[in-house]
């Protein structure tokens, strides 16, 4: 996580909000002072962020902006590896599957790793690959 991602963040829930970037900070560091430090400055921006109702959601990000723990994320990439499906027994004794490929963009490259049935069969289909066309 590089420090200009940390600002852009900050900025992005100042506009969002109306509060200055001053007082996200603030906010930041006493979330953090609360929970002892366990929380890093990004994580605890994204809790600041709820806090105050922002939602990154529906943003398109580069791939060197992604925040461990966001979700319902929107990137453009190329697969640029794909691995084949793998198949496996749950705990339950169910036959699953299992993905993983590689997504680039200009900014960096990410693993991805698709459980869900849906996408794993989209990849099994070919909608989901590394198709040189």
């Amino acid at each position: 996580m590089t420090v200009g991602n940390y600002e852009r963040i900050i900025e992005k829930i100042s506009k969002a909000s109306g509060v200055s970037k001053e007082e996200i900070v603030s906010r930041i560091e006493a979330k953090r002072s609360k929970l002892s430090g366990l929380i890093s400055k990004e994580g605890a921006a994204q809790v600041i962020a709820a806090e105050l109702g922002v939602s990154f959601e529906g943003e398109r990000l580069k791939i060197d902006e992604l925040l461990p723990g966001m979700r319902n994320v929107n990137l453009l990439g190329k697969v640029v590896n794909i691995f084949p499906v793998r198949s496996f027994k749950t705990k339950k004794g169910d036959e699953s599957k299992v993905v993983n490929f590689f997504v680039a963009d200009e900014s960096s490259n990410i693993k991805v790793v698709l459980w869900d049935t849906h996408h794993v069969e989209m990849v099994e289909k070919g909608e989901i690959g590394n198709n040189e066309r």
